[in-house]
């Protein structure tokens, strides 16, 4: 396990802003670090960064024994000390007997903003202080007295107490706040609070009565609704499917998954979902083929000798100008498919009253190509021309189907002649 480096390391330490903590306890120095004491023990208060560099030090209290116990921070940013003093002078002004629970408002200057004691004729120590969600005050702490005044008799020995208080530091009503609390309620449950069902959001209080002080409970209630989050336009490619409250969905339609919120409350996922279903079809027309999903981006592709992508080709329309197998490759959105290889063979062929089978294959070529007659003719003749239609070569077949050439000629533009009895052909041969 890698080990663990100390930085630097105080006590009661408390967070006030990203560069300032505050460190409080009781202190009867007035040399070193303490530049001031006012008696046998004081509440002090030190500033530091957060590399634990020393930046103010606040003492307070009299000229007797001041105990701090814990500090909280202010919704104001202002800081509260409380803890218990037996002094009666300097800093406290409504001393009331013996040991007093003390209560210090300072700001981040170190200005006191309020004080106030709490007490009975014995001995009262403080423990806790809360802020509430009102902007006033918890107390705790315990007491060898009473701390409710229109009760002057405690339980005996020694007593918990708690007491609150609004921003002004006055008691409601010398009443004890046992505590405030917040619940969450989900759309349709309700609340037993008190001698009535709650169902609405809002502030809530429920008073119990005791034979020494009345108590208070504060309780906030937030009302959760249930939500429906609407996910449009989720699009689904042929084949694909969606996961959705546990089944795999691959047909368009609206669908609802209910969900458990971190609260506890029901939240409907709601998608939407969209087929496209791409057609791969392609015609054939007058050597153009021609893509049937007139919807989608398309890029062709030379199928013979590898898939082979032909740059420019991204029309629906394509007219190749070579025999050959071509494909075509659509999209639409994320969605891609690809139609089947598709045959072009009469390209070059001007005119023929041959079959439909014949062919011609390579063309362009390097000057080696054939022709496929589709079938068995008895006696045909080829002839090859320029241009000028000069003759170049003439030659008779003999009960022949496929008829295989090498012309020597240079790389040109040529005529093929091929004629067997009625049938006649002229073919347009390109040499590279």
């Amino acid at each position: 396990m890698e080990a663990w480096t100390i930085l630097w390391k105080k006590k009661s330490l408390l967070k006030a802003e990203d560069n300032l903590f505050y460190i409080s306890g009781s202190s009867s120095s007035n040399d070193g670090n303490m530049n001031t004491n006012y008696g046998l023990f004081d509440y002090s208060v030190i500033q530091i960064d957060s590399n634990g560099n020393q930046l103010n030090t606040y003492n307070y209290g009299g000229t007797n024994k001041d105990q701090i116990t814990c500090m909280a921070m202010c919704p104001d940013s202002n800081l509260l000390l409380f803890g218990q003093s037996l002094s009666s002078d300097v800093d406290i002004i409504d001393h009331i007997n013996n040991w007093d629970s003390w209560l210090v408002k300072i700001d981040q200057n170190g200005t006191i903003l309020n004080t106030k004691s709490f007490g009975t004729t014995n001995s009262d120590h403080g423990r806790s202080i809360i802020n509430t969600f009102d902007y006033g005050y918890i107390l705790g702490g315990f007491s060898y007295g009473n701390p409710c005044t229109n009760s002057p008799n405690s339980y005996g020995g020694k007593d918990w107490f708690i007491i609150k208080l609004n921003a002004s530091f006055d008691p409601y009503n010398d009443s004890i706040a046992l505590s405030d609390f917040t619940y969450n309620l989900c759309q349709g449950d309700s609340l037993l609070f008190g001698n009535e069902y709650i169902l609405t959001s809002g502030m809530h209080y429920s008073v119990i009565e005791n034979s020494k002080c009345d108590s208070a409970i504060f309780t906030n209630i937030i009302l959760n609704t249930s939500f429906i989050f609407i996910e449009n336009d989720t699009i689904l490619c042929q084949g694909d499917s969606l996961q959705i409250n546990g089944v795999f969905q691959s047909f368009p339609g609206t669908y609802d998954d209910t969900l458990v919120s971190f609260l506890g409350c029901d939240s409907i996922l709601r998608t939407q979902l969209a087929y496209i279903e791409l057609d791969t079809s392609v015609s054939l027309t007058n050597n153009i083929l021609s893509s049937n999903d007139s919807t989608t981006s398309y890029q062709w592709f030379d199928c013979t000798g590898g898939f082979i992508e032909l740059n420019g080709q991204v029309n629906q329309d394509f007219m190749p100008t070579n025999n050959g197998e071509y494909a075509v490759v659509i999209s639409f959105g994320n969605c891609v498919d690809t139609s089947a290889c598709h045959s072009v063979k009469d390209i070059g062929i001007l005119e023929s009253n041959f079959s439909d089978g014949l062919l011609l294959y390579p063309n362009p070529s390097d000057g080696k190509f054939s022709i496929d007659l589709g079938e068995n003719y008895p006696a045909v003749k080829a002839t090859i021309t320029d241009l000028n239609r000069r003759l170049i070569e003439s030659v008779i077949y003999n009960k022949s189907q496929i008829l295989n050439f090498n012309l020597d000629n240079p790389a040109g533009v040529y005529f093929l002649i091929i004629e067997s009895e009625e049938n006649k052909a002229i073919i347009r041969l390109i040499k590279e």
